[in-house]
């Protein structure tokens, strides 16, 4: 606490011993201060009638009780004699002012929360459009404290978060958003602006750009964001990202600038960080052939599917390429990437993996395609997930593969004069035709159609040893359609006919 002497010499040799033992500041001024802890004067109704300062202490020998009102009426809110216990007086002087300051800074304190709950409600209000009636949104704005009407939205999102706050509790995490909210708000005047936090990472900031800036609300926009770009990588260890929309003088229009804001953001999937976007800067009506996307994703599930994870890696390597140099949409890109995440999760399942690997995966994958910042950590998590589904699949699939094949086999070899097919095989051991077409390629070195070929031409070279079917008996019974297509296939096959093998044979005899 101050206490400040002015033109009382002999009291400051009686407080100052008080004053040492009370820890007070106690000092002897010859101009009246404007911002004072407390003020001792003479009893003077001429110095009284010019002190402008609220907190007043009147010294006197004496004083009667119309001296007293008049005193008060001039701000003065306590007087003491020359002869008054100074110690207790001293004690009594500094409870009262300590309590005080505790009052005006809970009132001070409250105020300023009424008044951030009031901007906040407000800037929430505006971002989604439920703020509709122009008069209730002016009225609200003076609540706010608001010197003007915002016009324009940035969106300011802390780069990498999730990298940052991996592992991390929400402590940690409040405390980084603080770190920047603090930066944002010392970089905006309260009275001008609106913070909100509309994610976990990121805040919208409502700026009333001025009038005169109407033609230049781009540049002035930009220069705003560098300006809180700069200050954030200055005063805290991290960056950001800032989405930028057009600027609405109608508040009501103002959600409109809150979406282009988000989707101006949404193109830092192509970019590094710490990027500022306008709205403006985005080929906003642009479009992109999907069905070129459509082919490059297809051509990484199909060599997925069949386990080539070299393939995969370069049609991966292939998509990312397209996408950094078309005009895709970031959203749409997402969206995509999503969808073929579920296709491989569904075709690796198919090829053998154990669902109660795969769905903890996909669903985990699933969240971060939303999470990832930059197209370089969306297509690493990509070869990351194939890895791990590709290795899902070959852990399962070493006993089950080879007990399907030798299923398959065994079928083969007792009904190949049937109308065998992959299709009907492929249900007979729950396996897609697909995939079990592979497995027998790896499995057997040949194809299903070649091994199937191979038996039924080896069965029919044995019966035509033998003189008691004709060829065409001998077609039919080992799954020919006809004696002229079994002909054709054996001549391809042996270099010759069924009659001339049969006939070489009995002359061999």
């Amino acid at each position: 606490m101050e206490l400040n002497l002015y033109h009382v010499p002999s009291l400051y040799k009686k407080l100052l011993p008080i004053s040492i033992e009370k820890n007070m500041i106690l000092r002897e001024v010859d101009v009246l201060p404007q911002k004072v802890g407390i003020l001792f004067i003479p009893n003077d109704k001429q110095l009284l009638s010019s002190i402008s300062v609220a907190k007043t202490i009147v010294v006197m020998d004496e004083y009667w009780e119309q001296d007293v009102i008049w005193w008060f009426h001039q701000g003065v809110e306590r007087c003491y004699m020359m002869d008054h216990c100074w110690e207790l007086a001293l004690t009594q002087l500094q409870y009262e002012e300590e309590k005080r300051k505790k009052n005006a800074y809970r009132i001070a304190l409250q105020e300023k929360f009424s008044v951030r709950a009031m901007k906040e409600s407000l800037a929430y209000d505006l971002i989604h459009g439920r703020a509709k009636n122009i008069r209730e949104i002016w009225e609200r704005s003076k609540l706010a404290q608001l010197t003007a009407l915002p016009n324009t939205v940035l969106l300011v999102s802390i780069d990498h978060f999730n990298r940052l706050a991996k592992n991390k509790g929400i402590y940690w995490k409040n405390n980084l958003r603080k770190e920047v909210l603090y930066v944002i708000r010392a970089q905006l005047p309260f009275h001008a602006s609106l913070i909100v936090l509309t994610h976990e990472h990121q805040f919208a900031i409502l700026l009333p750009l001025p009038m005169e800036e109407e033609e230049n609300s781009r540049e002035y926009a930009m220069k705003q964001a560098v300006t809180l770009q700069k200050a954030i990588a200055k005063e805290t260890p991290y960056t950001v990202t800032i989405g930028i929309g057009n600027r609405y003088d109608d508040p009501r229009n103002i959600h409109e600038s809150f979406k282009e804001s988000e989707y101006a953001y949404s193109y830092s999937l192509f970019t590094e960080e710490n990027m500022i976007i306008h709205i403006q800067d985005v080929d906003y009506y642009e479009t992109v052939s999907y069905e070129e996307l459509n082919r490059k994703v297809q051509d990484i599930i199909s060599v997925f599917v069949h386990g080539d994870m070299d393939g995969a890696r370069q049609a991966c390597t292939a998509l990312f390429l397209y996408v950094k140099e078309s005009k895709v949409e970031p959203l749409i890109f997402r969206l995509q990437m999503i969808e073929m995440l579920s296709t491989i999760s569904e075709a690796a399942i198919q090829h053998g993996a154990n669902p109660k690997q795969i769905m903890p995966l996909q669903i985990k994958y699933a969240k971060k395609m939303y999470e990832i910042e930059t197209l370089r950590e969306l297509e690493e998590m990509m070869m990351n997930m194939m890895t791990q589904y590709i290795a899902s699949i070959r852990e399962t699939n070493n006993e089950t593969t080879l007990r399907s094949v030798q299923v398959v086999l065994q079928y083969i070899e007792k009904h190949y004069a049937s109308d065998v097919s992959l299709d009907l095989l492929a249900d007979m051991v729950e396996l897609s035709p697909n995939y079990l077409s592979h497995l027998f390629k790896q499995t057997t070195g040949s194809s299903f159609v070649d091994y199937l070929t191979e038996i039924r031409l080896k069965k029919a070279k044995e019966m035509l040893r033998e003189l008691h079917f004709t060829i065409y008996e001998i077609a039919e019974k080992v799954g020919f359609s006809s004696s002229q297509y079994f002909s054709r296939v054996f001549k391809q096959a042996e270099g010759m006919t069924p009659t001339t093998y049969r006939n070489n044979v009995l002359r061999g005899r």
